[in-house]
């Protein structure tokens, strides 16, 4: 009888105990869900990245993150744009409607409307904590072919610039970014566009004035400025590959639109330097880094004045040959090294990168200005939730916080994008933005996960006292510290957890504590220990 009533006994122990742990459980739930979670949407909302309050003394924290160092974000102004304004055709257009398609091309010419939408986007962005914005400028909204200026594009862009300076925000800005004019091409045929980059005594004189246009317009406000984005990437995909804008297939003609892209730069960065030495600026041109042969095709030159002997003894007369006038400006053109890692570079190649090129090109100040992690095909959930590009980020400033251990001068660090933008070749299907474009829904702006992790970065939120990945508040209790390893990304998937987790030590610990007390509690006293030790 007393074996059968103690089994009696412990059911009801355990019965009692699994009542109490569901309630604790329903509690524990409720609490760690958010009012506006679904399972079907995001569980944050649109300004939850942005409307988070800075920690105390933030300013003295980023100091000690690092003093001095960049951190900023980046677009380019023919994927975000759009056509709106009067901008004349470009070398992309033509090459989207004839070897992309329509639907493709209308992708390029709506843009993601920062055309109209640059007050509400800038204020995204001074709000995300960003010292600087590098952005670039349309050639086919500011020049005409006649070499007059459109001043209708030249005041949108003055008024782009003094809305980042507004909100304590540093324009960087490049003039260009691959989206020449239609002009620039023989006979305004952008189709198969023999000339532009190919002519060198046409597209120099052209570039020339155009950024003199530039410089005279906004070069009080602007004082860091680089001349071309990445003319590696347009010689090699533009004009050897055929697979970029103007889609042409030539050995020849891609060394001679990169020898003349580097012509070009030298001139224009000589006229800055000594036209406008009054505004006090800096420039520099934005260079693919990566494969360091790739590089030094272009980063040689900028530095010693010539292409590496190799180049010339592999290429021979495919390698056009500088004068010595153009040698000593490209020595000259240079005042800190702009480098574009794109995401094909793991975080211990960056690194290394890095001090390759200090080694190789001296101790001129370097900055990251172009690095990013591409989604394709993802729903919108999994966009939002972009926990591949957090870990790129953390990477890739880890990297970063190395090489600077190890001595070398690097500045700075710009993820591009800030939006999702119009993809060169993949238009809206790719998305490699901290801020979700939802193109169904009037290009409605949705901050991911990213930009509040990055976001901490820029702020100087919960960092190291020297640059490094942004660290969690640290918590003396091992559970806490268990959470804390999965992030702090408000996400309903981690709050579930703590909160089933909860719930089931509350099942083991009422369980244990109803085992161990007494079989037989008639005596009030007795009662009340045991409803002690439940509560």
């Amino acid at each position: 009888m007393k074996r059968r009533k103690r089994a009696r006994d412990d059911v009801s122990s355990m019965t009692l105990a699994c009542a109490v742990a569901c309630a604790v459980a329903i509690v524990a739930c409720a609490a760690a869900t958010p009012a506006t979670a679904s399972s079907t949407t995001r569980v944050f909302t649109p300004t939850d990245a942005l409307d988070r309050p800075a920690v105390d003394d933030a300013d003295a924290v980023r100091r000690a993150f690092a003093r001095d160092f960049t951190l900023g974000v980046g677009t380019s102004a023919y994927q975000v744009e759009g056509a709106e304004g009067g901008r004349a055709p470009s070398v992309w257009d033509a090459f989207a409607r004839a070897k992309v398609g329509s639907a493709r091309a209308s992708e390029y010419e709506r843009g993601i409307d920062f055309y109209r939408r640059y007050v509400d986007d800038i204020d995204m962005v001074a709000s995300s904590g960003a010292k600087e914005f590098k952005m670039s400028l349309s050639w086919a909204r500011l020049m005409r072919e006649d070499g007059s200026v459109n001043e209708e594009g030249f005041d949108y862009y003055k008024d782009v610039v003094r809305e980042v300076l507004a909100r304590d925000v540093t324009p960087r800005v490049a003039l260009f970014h691959w989206d020449a004019p239609t002009w620039l091409c023989k006979g305004n045929d952008a189709v198969t566009c023999d000339g532009a980059w190919l002519d060198k005594d046409v597209i120099v004189g052209h570039f020339e004035r155009y950024a003199d246009a530039v410089f005279s317009r906004l070069g009080d406000a602007v004082k860091i400025w680089t001349t071309i984005e990445d003319p590696l990437t347009l010689a090699s995909l533009g004009y050897g590959a055929g697979v970029h804008a103007p889609g042409r297939r030539s050995v020849k003609e891609k060394m001679l639109a990169a020898h003349n892209m580097l012509i070009a730069h030298a001139r224009v960065a000589k006229l800055y330097k000594e036209k406008y030495k009054r505004q006090r600026g800096q420039i520099s041109i934005d260079l693919k880094a990566g494969d360091a042969e790739a590089l030094a095709w272009f980063a040689r030159p900028l530095v010693y004045g010539d292409y590496p002997d190799r180049m010339r003894a592999e290429l021979g007369d495919l390698l056009p040959s500088f004068s010595e006038d153009e040698k000593a400006a490209l020595t000259q053109s240079m005042d800190f090294f702009a480098l574009n890692v794109g995401s094909k570079l793991k975080p211990f190649q960056l690194r290394e990168a890095l001090k390759s090129v200090q080694a190789r090109y001296g101790d001129k100040e370097i900055f990251v200005t172009d690095d990013g992690v591409l989604d394709q095909g993802q729903a919108m959930d999994a966009c939002l939730n972009d926990q591949a590009r957090i870990d790129h980020i953390d990477g890739s400033l880890d990297a970063l916080r190395e090489a600077k251990e190890k001595g070398v001068n690097v500045a700075g660090y710009f993820y591009r994008a800030m939006f999702d933008d119009v993809d060169w070749v993949e238009g809206v299907s790719a998305r490699r933005g901290l801020v979700y474009i939802d193109h169904k829904d009037d290009l409605r702006r949705y901050p991911k996960m990213s930009l509040e992790h990055y976001a901490s970065y820029m702020r100087g939120e919960m960092v190291k006292p020297n640059l490094g990945a942004a660290i969690r508040r640290q918590s003396s209790s091992t559970a806490d510290a268990f959470f804390v390893s999965l992030g702090d990304k408000r996400s309903g998937e981690t709050l579930a957890l703590r909160g089933f987790i909860t719930a089931i030590s509350a099942v083991f610990v009422t369980a244990v504590l109803l085992r161990s007390a007494p079989v037989v509690l008639h005596d009030d006293d007795a009662q009340r220990e045991r409803q002690s030790l439940i509560i």
